[in-house]
């Protein structure tokens, strides 16, 4: 009998097949728009089909879905619906938790945050940095709805920095922290840590 094997990364076991879909939408978004910083062209994700647009966008989210750190938000349990609308688009969600987050199509009736994305190029150009999330939300490309008042930090492709015990920096902040509404003064800050 053949044996299974999962290594542990980020927040839960994963398989072989998990790391090749995670190379797939690595390099389909984020290098996707590093390729053409140089050159005047847009991002490459803005020329896929929708049928691989929507498949990236899974992948992607799917991706998401396991970069949970519990040292960014301790004991966070967040459901999000994301909707992305236009050619591929469509509705996913996504769940971060210290146990475990899982990510896929559809929409989750008790989500606690409804992220809505004008087209799939907005969605991939706020999460690798194209495109600053405040001027989507000016905008109006990008919405953000809480049904529930929580802090949305927690998510990282990268684990999280230490406090520095003499009072240093916390080092970087997961993706969904980027711009985040403060529960103690409701304004739009990049850091919660002030209060």
């Amino acid at each position: 009998a053949a044996e299974r094997g999962f290594l542990w990364v980020y927040n839960r076991p994963c398989t072989a097949l998990n790391f090749l879909e995670w190379q797939l939408s690595h390099t389909g978004v984020v290098h996707g728009a590093q390729l053409t910083r140089a050159v005047p062209y847009p991002p490459l994700w803005t020329r896929y089909s929708p049928d691989f647009t929507a498949r990236q966008i899974d992948r992607f989210l799917r991706h998401l879905s396991v970069a949970y750190w519990q040292d960014y938000a301790p004991g966070l349990t967040a459901r999000l619906v994301m909707e992305v609308e236009g050619a591929g688009g469509g509705l996913w969600h996504l769940v971060a938790a210290p146990d475990g987050g899982l990510a896929g199509p559809g929409a989750l009736p008790e989500a606690d945050f409804h992220l809505r994305f004008a087209n799939p190029a907005v969605l991939f150009g706020v999460f690798t940095m194209e495109l600053p999330l405040l001027v989507a939300w000016q905008a109006g490309s990008c919405a953000w709805k809480a049904m529930a008042v929580q802090r949305s930090a927690g998510c990282g492709c990268s684990a999280p920095r230490r406090r520095d015990p003499e009072g240093g920096g916390v080092g970087a902040r997961g993706l969904l922290e980027i711009w985040t509404t403060c529960v103690n003064c409701s304004r739009l800050s990049a850091c919660c840590d002030l209060h």
